[in-house]
């Protein structure tokens, strides 16, 4: 992970200024559900990836208006195959449909381009 940037707990609980204190009460509350303890933004902006200590994997992913969980980690009481939980800043499209990007492509690799235009392919 060449391009990131390091976070500390409290910049993920304000990584967004439009949460309500809610949805920060939430991430803090699967933070602690599932130990993380070391976060990470990339180069994109797009979410923070958030790790336990003695695990290289990321547990759970804060996006501006979800969050999403690894397989394994997600909360009891999810259905079947959900693995990830709206916050109130959630935007929801016309067609029933949720915009997670920008439905642009990134012209080096091809993935669509989170909202904020940057692409992580780099990394």
């Amino acid at each position: 992970m060449a391009d990131h940037r390091t976070l500390t707990r409290e910049q993920v609980l304000r990584w967004r200024e439009h949460w309500s204190e809610s949805d920060r009460n939430l991430i803090s509350q699967h933070l602690d559900r599932l130990s993380a303890g070391s976060f990470y933004e990339p180069q994109s902006q797009a979410y923070v990836g958030c790790k336990q200590a003695n695990d290289p994997n990321v547990v759970m992913y804060v996006n501006p208006g979800y969050l999403e969980f690894r397989k394994d980690t997600s909360p009891p009481g999810l259905d079947e195959g959900v693995t990830w939980i709206e916050l109130s800043t959630f935007v929801a499209r016309g067609d029933g449909t949720f915009l997670l990007e920008s439905e642009q492509v990134c012209p080096k690799c091809s993935m669509m381009l989170p909202l904020s235009g940057v692409c992580d392919c780099d990394e």
